[in-house]
């Protein structure tokens, strides 16, 4: 796991009111963006958010519109994090070598499974479609 996942995780170790979950950003973009473009390696931190872009309803309740807001527990943690980090982060590059020792099996164990099973070729679209 990454350096930002396996400080999570020893911090929930430590404190099991810290609270976070590990997700990859499924739409939009965000600043790490332009480093990943430039080869440069990133990760972020993100606060889960009630009604997200205003939209009030969406897991319970009539539909309407709403503010965005988040809960004072998730930015605790946030913080919490976000320190632990800062307070580690001459020992980032040792945290890192650490991080390669797993990924090189682990992708490659990945990739094993993966290929096992190859999808099928994709349907030619008829023409005038």
């Amino acid at each position: 796991m990454g350096v930002l996942h396996r400080e999570a995780r020893a911090l929930q170790e430590e404190d099991p009111s810290f609270k976070f979950q590990r997700r990859l950003m499924d739409g939009g973009g965000c600043e790490a963006s332009a480093f990943c473009a430039a080869g440069y390696r990133a990760g972020g931190v993100a606060l889960p958010l009630i009604n997200y872009h205003n939209m009030k309803g969406l897991d319970d309740g009539p539909p309407g519109i709403g503010p965005e807001t988040i809960r004072v527990s998730d930015y605790v943690s946030e913080v919490q994090l976000l320190l632990r980090l800062a307070e580690r982060s001459g020992k980032i590059p040792e945290l890192e070598r650490e991080t390669a020792a797993w990924i090189g099996p682990a992708t490659q164990s990945a990739h094993d499974m993966l290929t096992a099973a190859p999808l099928p070729e994709p349907a030619k679209r008829r023409k005038g479609r």
